[in-house]
């Protein structure tokens, strides 16, 4: 381990700055597609055990790993770095701390069809290329883990102070948020399709934070037609590997894939019923308000009819603002921010909501809007946690 690097990458929204941190916690936590894994000279790869974080500044990034490759048990560590190049770079080639290690797992593929990193003792070592593996965007992990370290048991933000130009920066900041949400809807729409888009989304979104990653494979392994006639229960122990410590039993998975599911019988179409909404197309943030857009009206139309009265007002608003309409915006081409903007805040870690009615920040009315926090949310992100966009 070489400590905290640093590095400039392509996001999917443009380059950005990326501590090494991120990506051994991808590992740590197997937040990728564990299933068909394959090395990068043809081997199968199976992961037992992801190892032991080493969080010293001395050797391998992971210790006592267990893998499989080929079918063949290994026990040994693991190293993680940005590209493979960075093996011969920090030196490990020469270290003798790095003799067992057994898997080198890379962000990005080799840009050169060079030799496989070896050991002191010149021993090849397999190499995983992450990135075909990952289930979103590298900005969308950052933020993944931001929003599970405010909603643990420390608090991050006793020294987190607001900027002299914060207000000025709520609007700015919301709106990168906004147009980040919007193009991850048209690149999702793309590549998978309207329905397919929606019910992968929706599924992440009830798993997010902490079981984003399963509901995404749950949402891979059944399309939208299978969940009216699922066994729900029976799917979820398969599954397995769920986080539900410190999690209340309405925001357990296993109660909100039966939502789901509720909701795929009582309205199966859903998503054509998403496609058809009404809702305002352009509108700019600076001529309208939470009443002329008429926000209480769409949101319990929304909540009544077109997911049936099935969530709490809470989560329908992060469904909605996180995924429904996203979606609706990127399949219609449409811009309609200041809906977005306007729109009650979701689940948010309350101290963050506190630091905003703190800071009295909200614009309109009693409740924090979705634009004032996750443009408060932004401001977090960029400041205090591990990324920051470049130009």
């Amino acid at each position: 381990m070489s400590g905290d690097v640093l590095e400039e990458v392509p996001g999917l929204y443009g380059n950005l700055r990326l501590r090494e941190k991120v990506l051994q916690r991808i590992w740590n936590e197997s937040a990728f597609l564990t299933q068909d894994l394959k090395t990068d000279c043809g081997q199968s790869l199976s992961i037992k055990q992801s190892g032991e974080w080493n969080l010293a500044r001395e050797g391998p990034d992971f210790r006592a790993a267990t893998i499989f490759l080929d079918g063949v048990e290994q026990e040994g560590d693991v190293e993680v770095h940005f590209y493979p190049k960075d093996w011969n770079m920090h030196g490990h080639q020469s270290d003798p701390n790095y003799n067992q290690v057994i898997l080198h797992v890379c962000l990005y593929p080799s840009q050169t069809d060079g030799l496989a990193p070896s050991t002191l003792k010149g021993r090849a070592i397999p190499q995983l290329t992450l990135l075909p593996f990952l289930t979103q965007g590298l900005e969308q992990y950052c933020e993944e883990f931001a929003l599970a370290s405010l909603h643990g048991t420390r608090d991050p933000l006793v020294s987190f102070v607001p900027s002299t130009n914060l207000t000025q920066n709520i609007i700015k900041y919301s709106q990168q948020r906004w147009c980040e949400k919007l193009k991850f809807a048209k690149f999702r729409l793309k590549n998978l399709g309207w329905d397919q888009a929606c019910h992968q989304w929706f599924l992440e979104v009830l798993g997010y934070p902490r079981n984003r990653r399963n509901m995404h494979q749950l949402a891979s392994l059944h399309p939208l037609p299978e969940w009216g006639k699922l066994d729900v229960d029976r799917t979820y122990d398969l599954v397995g590997d769920w986080k539900i410590r410190g999690v209340r039993p309405l925001n357990r998975p296993l109660h909100r894939l039966h939502q789901y599911q509720e909701l795929m019988r009582t309205s199966p179409s859903w998503t054509n019923s998403l496609k058809s909404l009404n809702l305002p197309k352009e509108c700019l943030l600076e001529e309208e308000s939470v009443g002329s857009l008429s926000v209480s009206t769409y949101r319990k139309d929304i909540k009544v009819n077109l997911l049936g009265n099935i969530f709490s007002d809470s989560k329908t608003n992060t469904l909605v603002v996180d995924c429904l309409l996203p979606l609706w915006a990127a399949y219609h081409e449409e811009d309609p921010f200041a809906l977005w903007y306007y729109w009650p805040s979701g689940d948010f870690p309350a101290r963050l909501v506190m630091l905003a009615k703190k800071w009295e920040l909200k614009a309109q009315g009693k409740a924090v809007e979705n634009g004032v926090m996750q443009g408060l949310l932004q401001h977090f992100l960029l400041d205090h946690t591990m990324i920051r966009h470049q130009g």
